[in-house]
């Protein structure tokens, strides 16, 4: 997936401007070292009077010569820690970037560690942007205050109707008590196959009309729009299915052992609930074999090159009802188990006791999986 830029609420200093903990360290060494100077020239001043037999200075020697020689050490623990609070200051003021943990200041042990794919980072600011507005304990006007901030542009930032730059949501947290900790992962949005349906799928794009539509989806419809400026369809679906691909989507279990689909029909059957069949299920139906016989490139329907792909609404519960079955690696599994998603069920259909995902989900699974599974589902969407 393309990488994220994030912005700070605080420009960088100019290349030829000095920060303030560097001025002010400059200005301390100088200090010192004038400093040093003095007592040197002091302590030979009083020595020069002594051998003079002036006996009257002669306390004030000793405590010339005991702060002459004490004076550089006093001046390096004092320089140590003169630039141990300036780091502090840098890091409070936001000159160092921190990624650590979030970590509440006021007597609430509160931590909380944000992760944001650039899919969702929108969506994730809202609700971050209200978990700090509710945790901060502060009164509205205070966090406005502190921040930065007006209370309305708050408010629009919580509620969506702004996309605030990450510097500025790092702001706010920073004035409630908070540090803002940012990561990426590997995409797999179910609105990008959502999208693609809506684009080429009339029965979907129906349905979808009906229930209003989402903000996410439309989204992805005009993402799928630059990535594939000449609409070409196959192109689309690709996009979409690497975009969703069920590799990636949190929840999802992947087994490895003997399988069949009427294994699965009876394990989704027992467990009451929804349950559609797709991967190789959908693609062994839809498909014709190569010029040399082949379906998959001579893999076999059921294997880690072509596994079936189970949607359903509890993914633990479905996978603790089939036998002999153990949990590998994604790329080791035979069977993909995951979670059922608005609008996967929409133009599905039955072949005997097997329940099917449409054919366009199935190449926008297939397409996610990659390999031979993906392969022949490229064939099938250009001969369509």
């Amino acid at each position: 997936m393309s990488s994220c830029c994030f912005s700070r609420s605080r420009g960088n200093p100019t290349d030829g401007d000095l920060p303030i903990s560097a001025r002010v360290a400059l200005y301390g060494s100088i200090t010192l070292a004038l400093a040093v100077l003095a007592a040197i020239g002091i302590q030979g001043d009083v020595l020069g009077r002594l051998i003079r037999n002036q006996s009257q200075l002669f306390p004030w020697a000793i405590v010339v010569v005991l702060l002459g020689g004490a004076l550089p050490f006093i001046a390096a623990v004092w320089k140590r820690t003169l630039l141990t609070r300036i780091a502090r200051l840098d890091q409070r003021d936001g000159w160092v970037w921190q990624t650590q943990h979030l970590v509440h200041k006021c007597d609430r042990k509160l931590r909380c560690s944000i992760l944001a794919t650039c899919r969702d980072i929108v969506a994730a600011m809202e609700h971050i942007v209200d978990q700090i507005i509710e945790g901060s304990g502060l009164s509205k006007s205070a966090l406005a205050t502190r921040s930065g901030l007006a209370r309305s542009t708050q408010y629009r930032m919580r509620d969506g109707l702004v996309d605030p730059a990450v510097g500025t949501v790092r702001e706010l947290a920073l004035a409630a008590g908070f540090e803002l900790v940012l990561s990426l992962a590997p995409l797999s949005d179910p609105d990008a196959a959502r999208a693609a349906r809506v684009m080429l799928d009339p029965l979907y794009e129906a349905s979808y009309d009906l229930i209003g539509g989402a903000k996410g989806v439309d989204a992805w419809v005009e993402r799928l729009r630059r990535w594939v400026p000449d609409g070409n369809p196959v192109d689309i679906v690709w996009q979409a299915g690497q975009s969703a691909s069920l590799l990636h989507r949190p929840g999802t279990v992947f087994l490895r052992g003997h399988i069949t689909e009427l294994k699965l029909a009876s394990a989704g059957d027992f467990s009451r609930q929804d349950w559609l069949l797709s991967g190789a299920a959908v693609i062994d139906r839809i498909g014709e074999s190569d010029d040399e016989g082949a379906r998959y490139g001579g893999a076999l329907p059921g294997t880690s090159a072509c596994p079936y792909l189970v949607h359903t609404a509890d993914t633990h519960r479905f996978a603790r009802l089939l036998d002999n079955m153990e949990v590998v690696r994604p790329n080791k599994a035979n069977l993909i188990i995951a979670e059922y998603t608005a609008g996967v069920g929409v133009d599905s259909w039955e072949d005997g006791k097997i329940k099917l995902v449409a054919p366009i989900q199935g190449l926008l699974d297939a397409f996610g999986i990659s390999g031979a599974l993906g392969l022949a589902a490229e064939r099938i969407a250009r001969s369509w």
